[in-house]
């Protein structure tokens, strides 16, 4: 199951932050003190991995603290909706007998007492009834009208009655199920009520026989026992997957004395910190399968003993290296664990300081990195599902370039777990993602709202919360923004590797002399393409170019901008049809299909026995990426959810390899190339 929002109602400094959509990486952006924690909590006790009990004194909003105490039942803190994986739709739609298509999505709430709350919300509080009772019902109400005497003028409103009727009789016979469910059930009253009845005697004997026959069909009860609607629910619920938490409290401290850890792990009265603190380090000594107690033992006992200890220790920290080692590729670590009396102390050594150095005495990055580690693998080890895990301010004592390290790590970690992390810092903020990202700020009144990154021009909580966000954008634009480049934003990572081949290609045959650097800046998709152009003019005199596509995604980013944004400057956003005339045409589309084509043919992986090649097939005028996709669904090849991207890598490296010209004089092409860069950025003689 995939998380795609969430609100929190009601959650210490939260009430309501509405909903928030979720990613696959989402980041929560926002300033010290500003309620990211109090956004992500309630999140993880949703349904906690491990621990994430609900306190009432942490976790019940302050001001309200003595009536929550007090009401029963406890309001609920938590709503999340769902996207339901195939398995749990299939078996949910059998136990509520409707059908499959209805149960794509599900809302899961919980209150501050733990109870569970499920909401189909596709198929909403609709009535699930049989088919043969309805259709009985109808055809006796049909006959009824037939035979009924009436008022002369009332003949148009029987035969206006008589037709509906007989409609809903169509429409009831058409299904193929034994049950009528939410939306056809629906559809049948909202048809039946088309009749207007408001300008018909009271006293006509058609009017209260056709409501009578409109009250039969609407109250006709639920063939659905509540014992089954709630089997459906617990489905859900136990299909939920569970949140691990994780914050840089957690982190492990080289030198640990065991019998402070044994005081701790038995203490049910810790703070935030220490219990954070205590949770890693339970979870260190689990993998190295020995107790505390039981290092102090054996160090205190024979030296047989002692022996024992030092070869499990050894044997701990080879297993340790080894799976760190698969999991951050970023290093070569080595661990070895030693235990000195009532000490237990981490060491770590690699290829560039072979030397084994105490952990407290290497990088805090390496700490954080090790500690989320071993909480990680042990939380997620005997999970059925894939878990969704929520770090807190994680890598915030890195380096500003391992902070960059450890964003391109999420992407790993997020092709298996959905992930949700907060920040403060530039560093950690993708902006070739920047619809991932959301404000966190406290409002006005103290109350923590979460919103898009759109800023207003002040010094609101929520302008100081986005300025990490107007921070990676300038880290991003770089040195060629320094010295006077010009930014334009396009919508992804394949259209800045296009544009950068088109204008190496301009440059190198003479058609464009720039005398200054163009910058693409990738949005990430047109939604992010509206933040960025927010985030890159903000403060300034001009407006960045945007290079919008003119599929479906770029026409409704266009309206946006025009209506907003850009409004003033139109002549600054441009798009790909005002170079090429090509039906829902894409960056894709500024190159000669001749091109093109036999480079698709060269990426695919086509498994044997496919003689019919793209370039035999594509059509020169229309739109090229669906015609790839449509050739690709047609011969079962897969298609990596990057494959955009990829491809726009090779043809980048082929016109840069080519050693004539690739385009063998198209001028037709060539031609609207320079036109796109002589708008962009006129050259200067």
């Amino acid at each position: 199951m995939k998380l795609l929002a969430f609100r929190v109602r009601d959650f210490r400094s939260v009430d309501d932050s509405g909903w928030i959509d979720v990613e696959q990486v989402t980041a929560f952006v926002g300033t010290n003190e500003a309620g990211k924690t109090n956004v992500l909590t309630p999140l993880w006790k949703l349904k906690p991995a491990k621990g994430g009990e609900i306190e009432a004194i942490a976790d019940y909003p302050r001001k309200r603290y003595n009536v929550i105490r007090e009401r029963q039942p406890k309001p609920i803190f938590i709503d999340a909706r769902f996207e339901l994986s195939e398995p749990v739709v299939k078996a949910a739609a059998r136990k509520l007998r409707v059908s499959a298509e209805l149960l794509k999505e599900a809302t899961v709430s919980r209150d501050l007492d733990g109870r569970y709350f499920v909401r189909f919300h596709t198929l909403g509080g609709a009535r699930v009834v049989s088919r043969e009772v309805v259709q009985r019902e109808l055809q006796f109400a049909f006959e009824d009208l037939v035979m009924a005497s009436f008022k002369e003028e009332d003949e148009a409103l029987k035969q206006e009655m008589k037709a509906v009727v007989q409609r809903a009789i169509a429409l009831v016979a058409a299904g193929s199920v034994p049950e009528i469910e939410g939306h056809e059930l629906l559809q049948l009253e909202a048809l039946l009520g088309s009749v207007d009845l408001r300008e018909t005697a009271v006293t006509s004997a058609l009017t209260g026989r056709y409501a009578q026959v409109v009250k039969i069909v609407t109250d006709l009860p639920s063939i659905v026992a509540e014992s089954e609607r709630q089997a459906a629910r617990d489905l859900v619920i136990a299909s939920v997957p569970t949140f691990v938490y994780y914050s840089n409290f957690g982190n492990l401290d080289a030198e640990i004395y065991l019998p402070h850890v044994i005081e701790n792990l038995k203490r049910t009265d810790l703070g935030s910190k220490e219990a954070a603190k205590a949770r890693t380090l339970k979870v260190l000594f689990d993998f190295v399968k020995l107790s505390p107690e039981e290092i102090m033992g054996l160090g205190h006992g024979s030296a047989e003993q002692k022996k024992e200890r030092e070869i499990l220790l050894q044997s701990a920290a080879t297993e340790l290296t080894r799976g760190f080692r698969e999991w951050w590729r970023q290093g070569d670590y080595t661990f070895r664990f030693q235990a000195d009396g009532d000490h237990f102390r981490i060491w770590v050594s690699d290829a560039r300081r072979p030397e084994p150095i105490e952990l407290e005495s290497r990088s805090s990055g390496l700490q954080f990195f090790l500690s989320f580690y071993l909480v990680f693998m042990e939380e997620t080890a005997h999970a059925a599902e894939r878990q969704i895990l929520l770090l807190d301010e994680p890598g915030l004592s890195l380096h500003p370039l391992a902070q960059h390290d450890l964003s391109a790590f999420f992407d790993g970690l997020a092709r298996t777990n959905q992930l949700v992390y907060t920040t403060h810092s530039p560093f950690m903020i993708d902006t070739d993602h920047l619809d991932r990202a959301r404000a966190v700020y406290a409002d006005e009144r103290g109350v923590t709202q979460v919103s898009d990154l759109r800023s207003p021009r002040d010094a609101s909580d929520k302008a100081k919360s986005v300025y990490a966000a107007y921070a990676a954008v300038a880290v991003a634009a770089g040195d060629a923004l320094l010295v006077g480049g010009q930014p334009v934003i396009v919508e992804s990572e394949s259209d800045q590797h296009y544009l950068t081949a088109i204008k190496n290609y301009l440059i190198r045959t003479g058609q464009f002399r720039p005398v200054r650097d163009i910058l693409f800046l990738a949005a990430g998709n047109a939604k992010g393409a509206r933040t960025l152009a927010d985030l890159v003019s903000a403060g300034g005199e001009t407006l960045p170019f945007v290079l919008l596509d003119a599929d479906a995604a770029g026409r409704t980013l266009a309206i946006g901008l025009k209506e907003g944004l850009y409004k003033s400057d139109l002549s600054r956003l441009l798009a790909v049809s005002d170079f090429r005339e090509v039906v829902d045409g894409e960056i894709e589309d500024l190159f000669p299909t001749a091109y093109l084509a036999p480079q698709v043919d060269r990426f695919l992986r086509k498994p044997g026995g496919i003689e019919e090649d793209f370039s035999d097939v594509v059509k020169d005028g229309l739109a090229f990426v669906p015609q790839v996709e449509a050739y690709a669904a047609r011969h079962r090849i897969a298609l990596d959810r990057r494959w955009r991207v990829e491809f726009a890598k090779r043809v980048k490296r082929a016109m840069l390899k080519s050693k004539g010209d690739p385009l063998r004089g198209d001028q037709e092409y060539v031609e609207g190339w320079r036109r796109i860069f002589e708008t962009l950025h006129p050259a200067e003689s």
